[in-house]
């Protein structure tokens, strides 16, 4: 087992929550017929977050200044290899227009992948800076 290196203190995060599932990769956008669409999976995983986080922080208002930093795990149940970087993505964009504006305004991330375990799901924590 790994040693963590470096972990934020939890309890100075403004946001954090449970997405219970298996963590989903973000997908590239496909085409048809001209049209550029979302697939579904993605479309259905980032309404998720955004309704979970609406239902714990119904007060919250988009924030245009500040800048952020997150801390995610991802507790996966197998222990194939997934790209970090699009299951990163899909929650940062989850957030556009509801924490931030954009997410070019996270300027630290620290995430764990976290493999083989029984009960999968994604711990989100953020931190205004």
């Amino acid at each position: 087992m790994s040693e963590i290196i470096f972990l934020p203190d939890l309890t100075k995060a403004v946001i954090k929550f449970k997405v219970d599932g298996e963590p989903v990769s973000k997908e590239r956008p496909r085409f048809y017929k001209g049209v550029v669409y979302t697939p579904t999976r993605t479309r259905k995983a980032e309404e998720k977050i955004k309704w979970i986080f609406k239902e714990n922080y119904p007060r919250w208002k988009m924030d245009i200044k500040s800048n952020f930093a997150v801390c995610i795990f991802f507790h996966l149940k197998r222990k194939s290899h997934r790209d970090i970087d699009n299951m990163k993505k899909l929650v940062l964009d989850s957030f556009n227009g509801l924490v931030w504006l954009d997410d070019s305004q996270v300027d630290e991330s620290h995430i764990f992948v976290m493999r083989n375990i029984e009960i999968p799901d994604t711990l989100i924590a953020i931190f205004k800076k």
